[in-house]
Protein backbone atom coordinates (compact mmCIF):
# COMPACT_ATOMS: atom_id res chain seq x y z
CA UNK A 1 0.00 0.00 0.00
CA UNK A 2 1.44 3.35 -0.55
CA UNK A 3 1.10 6.32 1.53
CA UNK A 4 -0.73 9.60 -0.40
CA UNK A 5 0.38 12.77 0.03
CA UNK A 6 -1.56 14.66 2.94
CA UNK A 7 -0.17 17.93 2.22
CA UNK A 8 2.16 20.38 -0.54
CA UNK A 9 5.48 19.27 -0.41
CA UNK A 10 6.94 23.10 0.03
CA UNK A 11 4.41 23.67 3.30
CA UNK A 12 4.43 22.95 6.81
CA UNK A 13 1.77 20.89 8.99
CA UNK A 14 0.59 23.97 10.53
CA UNK A 15 -0.06 27.27 8.53
CA UNK A 16 -1.26 30.33 10.17
CA UNK A 17 -4.03 31.59 7.76
CA UNK A 18 -5.09 35.68 7.95
CA UNK A 19 -8.15 37.06 6.93
CA UNK A 20 -7.69 40.88 6.13
CA UNK A 21 -8.64 43.90 4.46
CA UNK A 22 -6.19 44.84 1.48
CA UNK A 23 -4.54 41.60 1.30
CA UNK A 24 -2.09 42.58 -1.71
CA UNK A 25 -0.81 45.05 0.86
CA UNK A 26 -0.74 42.82 3.73
CA UNK A 27 1.83 40.46 0.88
CA UNK A 28 3.78 43.65 0.58
CA UNK A 29 4.22 44.30 4.37
CA UNK A 30 5.29 40.44 5.22
CA UNK A 31 7.76 41.23 1.92
CA UNK A 32 8.74 44.57 3.59
CA UNK A 33 9.22 43.46 7.20
CA UNK A 34 9.59 39.85 7.17
CA UNK A 35 11.08 39.34 4.04
CA UNK A 36 8.74 37.42 3.02
CA UNK A 37 8.39 35.68 -0.45
CA UNK A 38 5.17 35.32 -2.39
CA UNK A 39 4.77 31.48 -3.34
CA UNK A 40 1.29 31.43 -4.35
CA UNK A 41 -1.98 34.18 -5.33
CA UNK A 42 -4.86 32.91 -7.20
CA UNK A 43 -7.80 35.86 -7.59
CA UNK A 44 -11.76 36.28 -7.53
CA UNK A 45 -13.93 37.17 -10.91
CA UNK A 46 -13.31 41.13 -8.97
CA UNK A 47 -9.74 40.41 -8.73
CA UNK A 48 -9.31 40.51 -5.15
CA UNK A 49 -7.18 37.52 -3.65
CA UNK A 50 -8.98 34.58 -3.16
CA UNK A 51 -5.73 33.02 -1.75
CA UNK A 52 -2.11 33.94 -1.60
CA UNK A 53 0.73 31.94 0.35
CA UNK A 54 3.93 33.34 1.23
CA UNK A 55 7.16 32.00 2.51
CA UNK A 56 9.57 33.34 5.43
CA UNK A 57 12.16 31.42 5.85
CA UNK A 58 11.08 27.65 6.40
CA UNK A 59 7.50 29.06 7.41
CA UNK A 60 4.24 29.31 5.39
CA UNK A 61 1.79 32.32 5.91
CA UNK A 62 -1.72 32.19 3.85
CA UNK A 63 -4.22 34.81 3.77
CA UNK A 64 -6.75 36.27 1.21
CA UNK A 65 -9.02 39.21 1.48
CA UNK A 66 -11.74 39.35 4.00
CA UNK A 67 -15.05 38.91 2.78
CA UNK A 68 -18.73 39.12 4.10
CA UNK A 69 -18.66 34.98 4.20
CA UNK A 70 -15.12 35.30 5.37
CA UNK A 71 -14.64 38.26 7.93
CA UNK A 72 -11.89 40.05 8.81
CA UNK A 73 -10.06 38.22 11.91
CA UNK A 74 -7.43 39.30 13.63
CA UNK A 75 -3.93 36.72 14.53
CA UNK A 76 -1.50 36.48 16.79
CA UNK A 77 2.08 35.36 16.15
CA UNK A 78 4.87 34.38 17.36
CA UNK A 79 8.21 34.64 15.01
CA UNK A 80 11.75 34.02 14.99
CA UNK A 81 13.91 36.46 13.27
CA UNK A 82 17.82 37.07 13.18
CA UNK A 83 17.49 40.55 14.29
CA UNK A 84 14.53 41.30 16.10
CA UNK A 85 14.90 44.99 16.27
CA UNK A 86 15.67 45.40 12.60
CA UNK A 87 12.08 43.67 12.32
CA UNK A 88 10.55 46.17 14.66
CA UNK A 89 12.14 49.13 13.29
CA UNK A 90 11.01 48.17 9.74
CA UNK A 91 7.20 47.54 11.19
CA UNK A 92 7.00 50.80 12.91
CA UNK A 93 8.09 52.83 9.44
CA UNK A 94 4.93 51.04 8.12
CA UNK A 95 2.69 51.92 10.31
CA UNK A 96 2.68 48.90 12.75
CA UNK A 97 1.41 50.33 16.56
CA UNK A 98 4.70 49.20 18.68
CA UNK A 99 3.40 46.95 21.95
CA UNK A 100 6.09 46.68 23.61
CA UNK A 101 10.01 47.96 22.30
CA UNK A 102 12.47 45.20 21.90
CA UNK A 103 13.78 44.07 25.29
CA UNK A 104 15.87 40.64 26.29
CA UNK A 105 13.58 38.94 28.26
CA UNK A 106 14.48 36.21 31.14
CA UNK A 107 13.59 33.35 28.75
CA UNK A 108 16.44 33.95 26.57
CA UNK A 109 14.53 35.84 23.67
CA UNK A 110 14.82 39.24 22.80
CA UNK A 111 11.72 40.54 21.74
CA UNK A 112 9.43 43.28 20.93
CA UNK A 113 5.20 43.58 20.19
CA UNK A 114 3.54 45.33 17.45
CA UNK A 115 0.24 45.39 15.60
CA UNK A 116 -0.16 45.54 12.09
CA UNK A 117 -2.20 48.31 9.99
CA UNK A 118 -4.27 44.74 9.15
CA UNK A 119 -5.05 44.45 13.12
CA UNK A 120 -2.42 41.68 13.48
CA UNK A 121 -0.47 41.26 16.46
CA UNK A 122 2.67 39.96 15.92
CA UNK A 123 5.56 39.31 18.55
CA UNK A 124 9.16 39.26 16.69
CA UNK A 125 12.12 36.92 18.58
CA UNK A 126 15.84 36.47 18.30
CA UNK A 127 17.16 33.97 20.83
CA UNK A 128 19.77 35.64 22.92
CA UNK A 129 23.74 34.24 22.93
CA UNK A 130 24.07 31.54 26.00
Amino acid sequence: MTSQPYRRPDCPTVIPYLLVKNAPAMIVFLREVFGAELMLEHHYDDGAIMYAAVRIDESVIELSEARPEWPERPATIHIYVPDCDAVHAAALERKAVEQHPPTDQEYGERSSAFTDPFGNQWFPATMLST
